[in-house]
């Protein structure tokens, strides 16, 4: 999971930059449209852990259902990173498609 989350910040230049690539003139409105999208996660992951942690009972008295739900967690997390890196390295062009 470390070496995903470090991979990350490598693919972050690589994306940015795609947004110019697309198209020049309107890479600020492609840009908006995509952080508003990768928002949804930071939007969502908060209640996912909740409900997983609540799930598996975690508490101060039981830490071993801790244990057990946060590597849930962070299989979730770096399960989410390499789909997304794969996807990228995939799909990703820089062929100009809008003027």
């Amino acid at each position: 999971m470390t070496a995903s989350i470090g991979v990350s910040g490598l693919a972050s230049t690589g994306f940015q930059a795609n947004y110019l690539e697309i198209s020049a003139t309107l890479s600020g409105i492609i840009m908006s449209v995509g952080n508003t999208i990768a928002t949804l996660p930071g939007m969502t992951s908060p209640v996912l852990t909740g409900m997983i942690l609540d799930h598996y009972g975690c508490s101060k008295q039981d830490p071993a259902a801790c244990q057990v739900a946060y590597q849930i967690v962070f299989y979730i997390a770096f399960g989410v990173q390499a789909i997304g890196a794969l996807l990228f390295v995939a799909l990703a062009s820089s062929d100009r498609v809008l003027s």
